[in-house]
């Protein structure tokens, strides 16, 4: 029988696991925040954690591109990961960006829901757009899948 670690996936490990065993100190080992949550992981001034954030960034900028990602949408991603949510996408769009739409959805979900992998509906919308527009052979829900498990990652 697998272990309940096993069975369901730990978005805040240190402070999941630091409720199953009680020697675990709930602890970001970066920085040494107590009560390390994803919010944190994601945001952690520590120069470690920023390479990593930076280089896992550069990452899922790699994945959108080997995707055929318009610049637009990439682009958009790409600052806005950079950002650590110190900036909203609203600032990061350019003044008539067909991508409007899309960043008030996005809104309403903000930072920490995204690089946990929790997307709105509008961002398979954006792609399905440039999907026929550009003559992708993929569809925007393999994409989303895609970008959802890189997002993931991140924490």
């Amino acid at each position: 029988m697998k272990s309940l670690p096993d069975m369901y996936p730990v978005v805040d490990h240190e402070k999941q696991l630091s409720q199953i065993d009680k020697s675990t100190e709930n602890v970001c080992p970066s920085c040494g925040c107590k009560k390390e949550t994803s919010g944190h992981i994601t945001r952690c001034g520590h120069p470690g954690s920023v390479k990593i954030l930076t280089k896992s960034g550069a990452s899922i900028v790699e994945w959108l591109e080997k995707q055929n990602t318009g610049p637009e949408l990439t682009s958009l991603i790409e600052r806005y990961l950079l950002t650590c949510s110190l900036r909203s996408m609203t600032l990061l769009l350019e003044p008539g960006s067909k991508l409007t739409l899309l960043d008030k959805s996005h809104a309403t979900l903000g930072w920490e829901p995204f690089v946990e992998g929790r997307i709105c509906t509008l961002w398979l919308v954006a792609l399905y757009v440039e999907i026929v527009n550009n003559d992708l052979r993929t569809t925007s829900e393999i994409w989303a899948r895609g970008l959802i498990h890189h997002l993931l990652e991140l924490t």
